[in-house]
């Protein structure tokens, strides 16, 4: 392995002996990369790595589950139990030889629900998110040159909520390789992505300043000249300038703040002087309003209706938004013609094609026998009534009934 090493050009290298010819592991890594401990088992070798600052520092846990499934459930166990040594920034990375539904595989047998079980409860227990992938969806295919392929998603990365939070943009790759039957993993944490202007979008967490009616109501009064749709288009536009305007000046990183409240409650907590217990529950007074609007941010951006605020359910609503941003994200796209899209421009274009095709009229006539074979349903007085103009209070009706965090598109 030391000769492997040189040949691939790392620095550094740990390696955890196989036992006769199974199993086997090892990292390498440059000393750019500061690793702060290792430690291991028959199935992982688990690094500790630096960041800049202590606060940051995460395990990454390479794994190398059994294909067996009794073997794979004592070791879903043993890392459950060794979550104690590490922080909670974590993430398992490896092949697990597992999946957690039909979806994850093609080919071969169905799966029972039953059998998936186990690693989802693992994942679930352990409150793990899946980073999700980019690239062709299976890690792992049986390679059979005649028969029937089979291709699994085997390999993954799972993460803790707290290391998400603080790597919210990064992806994983699924890189297929020749000489394996498994697919590389490429994990990037700090990938740098395309810029896109952002459209506004209103901060729940606004509303906890009381200066913010004043700077809508200032808006919204301004003189506007036209029509009625035109004049309200025109206010709602000055409302969101003003308040683009106003936010500028806010500071509204509650993040930062309650990393830089902390350090003054520690720093104070230091020091000896008269005041000390009254400037510590006035920090942590603020310290409690910065929670606040965190979690109201989160909860907005998660889209969740049914879990109110004020719980401290930041965790969960910051897991929402992760799993809502890679469920979204579109990564590849097979071509119509076969092949596959991979920028950013060939996906545009490709969805751009199919639904140019999707909705081109080929010009058809002679509806009449097809319109004789469907039953009315519509009766005269239902289509005035749907075709009627719609009043005022209808309008109204309908905007205050929405859930404050909506919007008329969403």
């Amino acid at each position: 392995m030391k000769k492997f090493k040189k040949r691939v050009n790392y620095d550094n290298i740990f390696v955890v002996n196989p036992i006769g010819k199974a199993g086997g592991l090892a990292i390498f890594w440059n000393k750019d990369l500061k690793i702060d401990k290792i430690l291991f088992t028959k199935f992982t070798i688990e690094v500790k790595i630096a960041a800049n600052q202590e606060s940051d520092n995460w395990w990454c846990i390479c794994t190398y589950a059994n294909s067996m499934a009794s073997i794979r459930q004592k070791q879903w166990e043993n890392l459950s139990d060794r979550k104690r040594l590490w922080n909670n920034r974590i993430v398992l990375i490896g092949d697990f030889n597992d999946i957690i539904s039909n979806d994850e595989k093609w080919g071969g047998k169905t799966g029972e629900s039953w059998s998936f079980s186990k690693f989802k409860n693992f994942i679930t227990r352990n409150k793990l998110i899946d980073l999700g992938f980019e690239g062709l969806p299976w890690t792992w295919n049986n390679n059979w040159s005649s028969g029937e392929k089979i291709k699994e998603r085997l390999d993954r990365a799972l993460t803790s909520v707290e290391w998400c939070k603080n790597n919210s943009g990064a992806n994983l790759m699924h890189i297929q390789t020749v000489a394996s039957d498994h697919a590389m993993l490429l994990m990037d944490t700090r990938p740098v992505r395309k810029r896109y202007r952002k459209r506004f979008q209103f901060d729940a967490r606004w509303l906890q300043y009381p200066e913010v009616e004043k700077v809508v109501d200032s808006a919204w009064e301004k003189q506007q000249l036209g029509s009625r749709g035109y004049r309200i288009t025109r206010k709602i536009k000055e409302c969101i300038l003003a308040l683009k305007g106003w936010n500028k000046g806010l500071q509204s990183n509650s993040k930062a703040k309650i990393l830089a409240i902390k350090d003054l409650i520690g720093k104070t907590q230091e020091r000896n002087t008269q005041n000390k217990q009254s400037l510590i529950m006035d920090l942590k007074r603020k310290l409690s309003a910065e929670y606040a609007k965190e979690e109201a941010f989160w909860a907005q951006k998660s889209r969740c209706k049914w879990l109110k605020e004020g719980d401290k359910n930041t965790a969960y609503f910051h897991m929402r938004v992760a799993s809502k941003r890679r469920r979204n994200r579109i990564s590849r796209l097979e071509k119509e013609q076969g092949g596959w899209c991979e920028t950013d421009e060939e996906i545009g274009e490709e969805v751009t094609r199919y639904y140019q095709k999707l909705f081109k009229s080929t010009w058809p006539t002679n509806f009449y026998e097809i319109l004789q074979g469907i039953s009315r349903t519509i009766t005269e007085q239902m289509n005035l009534q749907i075709t009627r103009l719609v009043i005022e209070k209808e309008i109204k009706l309908a905007l205050f009934s929405m859930h404050p965090n909506k919007a008329p598109d969403h």
